[in-house]
């Protein structure tokens, strides 16, 4: 039985940790809906597949939103008429590259600043 209540407090625990980020997303997607006009957003993303997903991938620095709160953004992001390549540039870094991430980081890291950025670049290399 205490196993089973560990678990279940722990199901709970995360659940609660991740709900707030699930709204941020869900907020920030909701404003992708009534404010991007669908015309001008794809105005202004590459046609070159690898450049679709780097704009995706920079779109992370704009959205504090961690892995939970990113599924409704890209989501958004396609309904809108973005290519996938945004869609998942987008997924891939924007747990990394988000402004909240990346101070986190920089404070853990205060000493050895490269390690910031080394966790920036290879995040986006992997994302393109």
């Amino acid at each position: 039985m205490t196993q089973l209540n560990n678990g279940i407090t722990l199901f709970f625990s995360l659940l609660v940790e991740a709900m707030p980020f699930l709204l941020l997303g869900v907020i920030f997607s909701s404003v992708l809906l009534l404010f991007v006009d669908e015309q001008k957003l794809l105005a202004i993303i590459p046609k070159n597949v690898v450049l679709a997903a780097l704009a995706g991938s920079l779109i992370g620095f704009l959205f504090p939103v961690c892995e939970c709160g990113n599924i409704p953004v890209a989501r958004r992001l396609l309904t809108k008429g973005a290519p996938t390549a945004v869609a998942i540039g987008f997924l891939l870094a924007a747990p990394t590259v988000n402004p909240v991430v990346f101070w986190a980081t920089w404070i853990a890291f205060r000493d050895q600043p490269e390690i910031v950025f080394l966790r920036v670049g290879f995040t986006l290399i992997v994302a393109i």
